[in-house]
């Protein structure tokens, strides 16, 4: 009975640890190498729009008009509808309409303030089958580009796509 018990006991223990290591970020100077399609999809990123000390940009190949959204530590949102913050110097210097192979929209700043910057994606007008995946890279100084998948449809149209803390 002692014996099972302890077996019991040991296995919530290491379940318990595996599931707080799941929510863990690990930290930023030991990052895991980059897959094959991470350094496909960061090529391609580092070719659309300006650059700067921090640079977002999306990434989709499906027709639909997919917007980039980022709310700015000061609470400003960059996105179609508002390109430009002179407070901050954030610009989306592109804004594709169409969608289709190649599609991409892309903010950045060459000196961004400090504090955290809110990202996220908006299927703003769908076209023939508006559904697919989304590539968001982030270009952040003296860090290796991170990349998120998010996958749009008509059912899931906003979706929050992750926090970038500027130190």
């Amino acid at each position: 009975m002692k014996t099972l018990r302890t077996t019991l006991i040991l296995t919530y223990v290491v379940l318990v640890a595996l599931l707080l290591l799941q929510r863990c970020e690990w930290p930023a100077g030991a990052p895991e190498p980059p897959s094959e399609a991470d350094s496909t999809y960061v090529r391609r990123a580092m070719e659309v729009g300006g650059e700067g000390a921090l640079k977002i940009t999306l990434l989709w190949d499906w027709y639909a008009d997919v917007d980039l959204h980022v709310v700015e530590p000061n609470g400003t949102k960059l996105f179609w509808r508002n390109k430009e913050d002179t407070a901050t110097g954030g610009f989306l210097d592109c804004d594709d309409l169409e969608g289709g192979p190649n599609s991409a929209e892309n903010i950045y700043w060459e000196n961004p303030p400090s504090g955290d910057y809110e990202v996220s994606l908006n299927l703003y007008r769908e076209k023939r089958d508006s559904q697919g995946p989304c590539t968001v890279i982030v270009f952040q100084e003296g860090r290796d580009p991170v990349r998120y998948e998010v996958h749009l449809s008509p059912l899931k149209k906003r979706q929050a796509v992750c926090t970038v803390t500027v130190p």
